[in-house]
């Protein structure tokens, strides 16, 4: 029995540090209509330390496209992380200085497409020392939705897009005379398209 027992602890002594889950994995896009190139915030909660020079890779799922001439950080807080690279779908953020433990990062991505199909999604958060050794995770987020817009907001954008350009062409076509009469036209329809969206949203 103490010869098994000293092989389980050398056993035990050899193995690599586990990695901890992580809390708080939270994304919320700023846009959640598909297709549509927008900011992703995100937050977390390292359990340990990343050192100086380590890395937090944020994956997003296949469908969404990021294009690492576009890609980048707009905004960190209680996390001072740069971006090193993207590969694939992975945004590959370096520690400029160590990332607490039990301190909830905040990071802003910008210029991320979202997929073309709508559904829930989640990113992956891992954190890695300097030398890529797996620190906290991979941990998933809970769960973001994308969504196709309903029938009534793409109708209301429509005629959005309609009095926009009748107000365009009114101003630039130089009738005077006009301008009154078709500007009041304008207002009253822009009174009743406001009038539909109150009403959409009821």
């Amino acid at each position: 029995m103490g010869v098994i027992a000293v092989v389980l602890v050398l056993a035990w002594m050899t193995l690599p540090a586990l990695a901890y889950s992580m809390q708080r994995v939270i994304t919320l896009p700023y846009d959640e209509k598909v297709g549509e190139i927008t900011c992703y915030h995100i937050t977390f909660e390292p359990i340990r330390m990343v050192p100086k020079g380590g890395y937090v890779k944020i994956t997003f799922p296949d469908g969404f496209i990021l294009d690492p001439s576009k890609v980048g950080v707009l905004k960190t807080t209680l996390c001072d992380l740069v971006l090193e690279s993207i590969e694939d779908n992975t945004v590959i953020l370096s520690a400029w200085e160590p990332v607490l433990s039990r301190v909830i990062c905040t990071i802003v991505l910008s210029n991320i497409q979202n997929p073309l199909m709508e559904g829930k999604y989640n990113i992956i958060i891992t954190t890695t020392d300097a030398a890529g050794n797996v620190l906290d995770g991979p941990t998933y987020s809970i769960p973001f939705e994308i969504k196709r817009p309903s029938e009534t907001a793409v109708a209301i954008a429509s005629r959005i897009s309609e009095k926009v350009k009748a107000v365009d062409s009114t101003l630039s076509s130089g009738a005077a005379v006009r301008i009154a009469l078709d500007t009041a036209n304008i207002v009253k329809e822009l009174l009743s398209l406001t009038k539909d969206i109150l009403d959409a949203l009821a």
